[in-house]
């Protein structure tokens, strides 16, 4: 959906996704990490994109013991510390290392540039769920912080008033979000923080989208038409 914002087109399927992520990033599991999800939009034509984190490393031993993690952890270490030194060099992939992605920092990227970026947040996907139905009379408090964490990346589209607009995989729908509910859930503890930003005023380079869907279906012998 993040291509489809960028690029105005739906040329890209989620199979696409998944064999690029296999063939070009060497991720054939289920577990995917933020600063892979920015080399594949790379890949697939994204003129810049940064990534904003608290920490450009896999090797965190205390998300080991959460089962979100768990199961693919030894796995992922490898695999993610050769992503984070592929995007060192990759032109247009930058990280941004920071203490804290503070809230300010995070809404500055809508502010500027007449609201032109797109975003893709790293939350706890219960957090932000109890959000969606917050009534006001209701307090945040009452979320349990022991509850175990579950990653779950959402788009992030555009503000209105005191909300965002979510573009989320679970909805079929856009979503009103309040902001302080996104923050509370992009600032769970596993999540890091992470918000890949992509500026939507630079346009998709079409060339190398064309490239890279042409590769992927000719290697898994594609019938899907689609204009070159």
């Amino acid at each position: 959906m993040v291509l489809r914002a960028i690029a105005g087109n739906d040329k890209v399927r989620v199979e696409d996704l998944k064999f690029a992520m296999e063939r070009f990033l060497g991720n054939s599991c289920e577990s995917v990490w933020s600063i892979e999800i920015a080399l594949l939009l790379k890949i697939f034509g994204a003129c810049e994109v940064k990534l904003v984190t608290k920490s450009a490393k896999v090797a965190n031993e205390e998300y080991r013991t959460k089962k979100f993690y768990a199961s693919e952890f030894e796995g992922d270490r490898d695999r993610v510390k050769k992503a984070f030194e592929t995007a060192e060099s990759e032109e247009g992939v930058y990280v941004d290392v920071c203490d804290e992605v503070e809230d300010d920092l995070f809404e500055k990227y809508f502010h500027a540039m007449e609201k032109n970026n797109v975003l893709i947040v790293l939350v706890d996907k219960k957090s932000l769920e109890r959000g969606y139905d917050f009534v006001e009379s209701c307090s945040l408090s009452s979320v349990d912080d022991d509850d175990e964490f579950v990653g779950h990346y959402v788009c992030v589209s555009g503000v209105k008033g005191d909300y965002f607009l979510i573009n989320d995989p679970a909805r079929p729908e856009i979503v009103r979000c309040r902001k302080h509910v996104l923050h509370r859930a992009r600032e769970v503890h596993g999540t890091d923080s992470d918000v890949i930003v992509i500026d939507r005023c630079r346009k998709i380079d079409d060339a190398m989208m064309t490239k890279t869907l042409r590769e992927i279906h000719l290697k898994i012998g594609s019938k899907h038409s689609i204009e070159y």
